[in-house]
């Protein structure tokens, strides 16, 4: 991709950033030849109109960064292996193939492979990811390791590997909240110590993402866990999904990740028309790109398939920036706003062909990626991307 496509002038003042168009608040009002001003980290200051100091991206346009709200980082040591099998036989624990690969790799491959997902994620322009770390304590070891000095909002989201009190206590010191395989791998009583040690923390598990044991999966997080968040919901109901939105519940799909596994897809109709705040993840990273870019388009198009065509991309997009970054309760993260985190992506509008899109969000869902990105900002420090070398951090 050649810089000419979007030209850089006047390199003064590295604070200001003028592009083309800027994704602008929760709605993301798009605003033409707009100036971010950034400090200490910061947004500062947005307006309408470019600046003399500052460079000047004509053809950029400027967006929150991503949140890939599931994730499993250990799958990406062995892509794509034992593509025949269900996925209760790669999955289930404890003799599922991942968790018999994840027992016999040595630790410092693990960590070499987590580090390359996170390296990937910084350069797609994904600034926040929420990891379901298996392995107890020491998972949640091996995760932190990897995401030292990183420059990313990495929430390790622990798997308890036994329901000893003493071993709860130290996962809680490690690790962002808790991300169960199912609440129905536990008894009553451990849930509820589940649940009495993790307060103040995040709690999530899967839940019906396969039709068995839908319901009982549902209640034994909701009324036992004390779930924050729940992930797929593919076996829903619809007055689940608003019994959810009534105890502000977060609702995370992976409906790419579905359809490779074969499950079904989430009623991505009815969960928007619940009310439930909803976020995308990509799942398994083994066998699905963790691509969230990918993640956005393909939901959108599950939902065209429906004939909804009320449903905008600007809800698609929330997906992926502020409705994370509330389930995950990040402040200031997903929003191109003033006082919010300056952590940001700028895409060549001219290279993707978005500047000439009649609908600027619509045209990022469909046509952003991480091919196009000219620069990609961490709380104002620009950390990947051609625009580094024009930026001072």
């Amino acid at each position: 991709m050649a810089f000419a496509r979007s030209r850089v002038i006047n390199l003064v003042n590295t604070n200001v950033i003028n592009v083309g168009y800027a994704l602008v608040g929760e709605d993301f009002t798009v605003i033409e030849k707009a100036s971010i001003v950034i400090e200490d980290g910061i947004i500062k200051h947005i307006s309408k109109g470019w600046t003399s100091k500052g460079i000047t991206i004509e053809k950029g346009i400027a967006l929150p960064a991503l949140f890939n709200a599931h994730v499993h980082t250990g799958d990406y040591a062995f892509p794509e292996v034992g593509l025949e099998l269900s996925l209760h036989e790669l999955v289930a624990e404890p003799y599922g193939l991942k968790h018999r690969l994840l027992r016999s790799i040595p630790k410092h491959k693990l960590i070499e492979s987590i580090k390359r997902f996170i390296d990937y994620e910084m350069r797609i322009g994904v600034l926040a990811v929420a990891d379901f770390r298996e392995g107890g304590v020491e998972g949640a070891r091996i995760a932190l390791e990897a995401s030292r000095n990183k420059n990313i909002h990495y929430l390790v989201l622990g798997r308890p590997s036994t329901g000893n009190t003493s071993e709860l206590k130290e996962l809680r010191e490690h690790v962002y909240g808790l991300g169960l395989s199912t609440p129905i791998k536990y008894s009553t009583s451990e849930l509820r110590i589940f649940a009495k040690v993790f307060d103040g923390k995040l709690r999530g598990a899967h839940v019906a993402e396969v039709p068995d044991n839908a319901s009982k999966e549902l209640y034994m997080a909701v009324e036992e866990l004390k779930a924050n968040y729940i992930v797929h919901g593919v076996y829903l109901t619809r007055e689940d999904y608003i019994t959810l939105a009534d105890k502000n519940i977060g609702l995370i799909i992976c409906p790419r990740a579905n359809a490779w596994f074969g499950v079904g897809q989430p009623k991505i109709d009815e969960i928007l028309d619940s009310g439930v705040i909803v976020a995308l993840g990509t799942d398994n990273s083994g066998w699905i790109k963790p691509d969230i870019w990918r993640e956005m388009e393909y939901t959108w198009n599950i939902i065209r398939l429906k004939g909804r065509k009320d449903i905008k991309a600007s809800d698609i997009l929330k997906m992926a920036t502020i409705n994370p970054a509330r389930i995950f309760k990040l402040q200031g993260y997903g929003v191109l706003e003033e006082g919010y985190e300056a952590s940001l992506i700028i895409l060549d509008g001219l290279g993707s062909n978005i500047v000439f899109a009649h609908d600027k969000v619509a045209g990022i869902v469909k046509r952003g990626g991480g091919e196009h990105i000219l620069g990609v900002l961490y709380k104002g420090k620009c950390i990947s991307g051609m625009l580094c070398s024009k930026l001072t951090s």
